[in-house]
């Protein structure tokens, strides 16, 4: 029997080795890229899900003991047909753009709910009104409350609002007292944004204000 060749016997390991370690390496890759495919399928699969989420609210209605009677899916909210909630909508919105107070963290939070009901050229009217009279000088004197007496509809889209308002020096003191009226244009933009939800329900803005100090 003839005498084998140790440098083919050498060649032909290394070639079994180098064979054994290109199957390995496509087998990793094959299984690589089974569990790529695998993971984006199921991002995908999230992805879809949470778009297709939606949070669904319940209206539940209970008794004088408080028992629920009935459980129902919250309809969605159509445009304000209530006038009690326009008025008290509107009633608030003076209240908050005339009032000053002596806490100012509270005073500039109104501020801020005043704002969510307001737009277009209302806007630009309490812009400058403040901007002549600031609220957070004033206080430094005196302290303003305003209580809202009348509210009449002109139209669909327009009321009329008569407050009182009440002066007090920082300790506690009136000042005077005065008359006001107001024309109000208001508009009905239901709200989209999360914010804007959150901020105005209703979506009852003040577009058109002319207020007026009577003798």
């Amino acid at each position: 029997m003839p005498q084998s060749n140790p440098y083919v016997a050498a060649k032909g390991e290394w070639n079994r080795i180098h064979l054994e370690l290109l199957r390995d390496r496509r087998w990793w890759q094959a299984v690589a890229g089974i569990e790529l495919g695998i993971v984006l399928l199921l991002a995908g699969g999230l992805v879809w899900v949470a778009g297709q989420h939606k949070t669904v609210p319940y209206v539940v209605e209970v008794d004088a003991l408080g028992a629920a009677r009935a459980v129902r899916p919250a309809e969605p909210a159509g445009a304000v047909t209530d006038e009690r909630i326009i008025r008290y909508q509107l009633a608030a919105f003076v209240r908050g753009a005339r009032v000053i107070l002596a806490d100012r963290v509270a005073m500039k939070r109104g501020l801020e709910q005043v704002y969510a009901y307001v737009r277009g050229p209302a806007r630009t009217v309490l812009d400058e009104h403040y901007r002549t009279h600031n609220p957070f000088e004033i206080v430094k004197t005196y302290t303003v409350t305003p209580t809202v007496t009348s509210l009449l509809p002109l139209s669909d889209r327009s009321w009329q609002v008569r407050w009182t308002e009440e002066q007090r020096g920082r300790d506690g003191a009136l000042l005077g007292k005065s008359q006001w009226e107001a024309v109000l244009g208001v508009a009905i933009i239901p709200p989209t944004a999360q914010e804007a939800i959150a901020a105005n329900p209703f979506g009852l803005y003040v577009t058109d204000l002319r207020w007026t100090k009577q003798l």
